[in-house]
C-alpha cells in the first residue's frame, strides 16, 4: 500500500493502525441526524451493555447529548471535511480531541478544508498536540479508487459513504447505520433530528442548519446511491477484505445500496 500518496498526513500507515486499534474489531454504529433516530433516543438503553464503536459526523454534540450520554457512551471517531462547516464546529472538534481517550478525528485537505478558519487560529498547534488522533483521506473523480497506490482516496461522495469506508479500513466487524434516512421523513417540515437544537451549528447561518429536503434527496442519489456500488468493491479489492455487513436501521430510507432493517432487527443483530 502506498501510504504516502498526495493529501495524506505523515505516517498514515500508523494512523490506520491506530484507527484499527480504536475500533478493535467491534461493530461500528454510525449515527447521523436523520429524523428516524428519535426511536434510538427512546431505545438506546437497550445498547448499554453492547460493545459498539460509535462514529459521528459534523455537529456531533446533539446526538451525544441526547442519545449516547444516556448510556455513558461517546463517539470514538468523528468526521468533518466541509470547509464551510468546520469553522462553526471548531470548538466541538477541539473538545473532542482534548478528551483523555483514544479517539480519532477524520478529515481531509481536499478543497481547502481548513481555509476558512480564523486567521489567528494555529492549526499546526492542534496537529502537534493531538498528532496521532488525526487521519486524513483524499477525494477525486477517478472511479478506480481506492486502490493500492491510493488506499485512502475515495470517489467524491457524501460524508456518510466516506465514513463507512473509513470504518471498513479500520477493520470493523460490521456497520449499522442509524439516522441514515437520505431525506425521507414522515413530517414534511422536518429536516433532521432535533433540527431546532442550537447544537446544529453552521458557520454561515449563525446557528441552525436548513437544507431543503429535495437537495438532501438529490445528494443521496448523486453522492451515495450511484457511488457506493463502485467504490465499495474497489475498497474490498484494494485491501483484500471480504465484504463488510452493512445494515441501515431506517426502513424507509432513500439510501438504496444497503439492507434496510427495523430497530428490532438491528438490535438483535448487535446482540441485544
Amino acid at each position: 500500500m502506498n501510504w504516502n500518496a498526495e493529501g495524506y498526513l505523515p505516517h498514515t500507515e500508523e494512523r490506520v493502525k491506530h484507527l484499527q486499534k480504536v475500533i478493535a474489531g467491534r461493530p461500528v454504529a454510525i449515527i447521523v441526524p436523520g429524523p428516524s433516530i428519535r426511536e434510538l433516543e427512546h431505545r438506546v438503553e437497550e445498547l448499554r451493555d453492547i460493545d459498539i464503536c460509535y462514529f459521528g459526523l459534523n455537529s456531533y454534540t446533539v446526538i451525544e447529548t441526547h442519545i449516547l450520554q444516556q448510556i455513558n457512551k461517546q463517539f470514538s471517531a468523528i468526521m468533518c471535511s466541509s470547509r464551510e462547516g468546520i469553522p462553526g464546529i471548531l470548538e466541538d472538534i477541539i473538545d473532542f480531541l482534548d478528551r483523555d481517550e483514544d479517539n480519532m478525528f477524520i478529515s481531509s485537505f481536499w478543497r481547502g478544508t481548513f481555509d476558512l478558519l480564523p486567521k489567528y487560529f494555529d492549526l499546526q498547534y492542534l496537529f502537534d498536540k493531538h498528532n496521532k488522533k488525526f487521519i486524513f483521506f483524499s477525494l477525486g473523480f477517478v472511479t478506480t479508487v481506492p486502490d493500492k497506490e491510493h488506499p485512502l482516496h475515495f470517489i467524491v461522495s457524501n460524508s456518510l459513504l466516506v465514513l463507512m469506508q473509513m470504518a471498513i479500513v479500520g477493520k470493523t466487524q460490521s456497520i449499522v447505520l442509524f439516522g441514515a434516512d437520505g431525506g425521507f421523513s414522515k413530517d414534511p417540515d422536518e429536516w433532521f433530528y432535533r433540527q431546532d437544537d442550537p447544537g446544529h451549528r453552521s458557520s454561515f447561518n449563525g446557528g441552525l442548519i436548513r437544507t431543503p429536503k429535495d437537495a438532501i434527496i438529490a445528494h443521496t442519489n448523486d453522492y451515495c446511491n450511484t457511488i457506493a456500488p463502485i467504490t465499495l468493491p474497489n475498497l474490498y479489492e484494494a485491501y483484500g477484505f471480504a465484504p463488510t455487513a452493512i445494515l441501515n436501521c431506517s426502513e424507509n430510507s432513500l439510501y438504496t445500496p444497503f439492507a434496510k432493517v427495523s430497530y428490532d432487527t438491528a438490535f438483535e443483530y448487535l446482540g441485544v
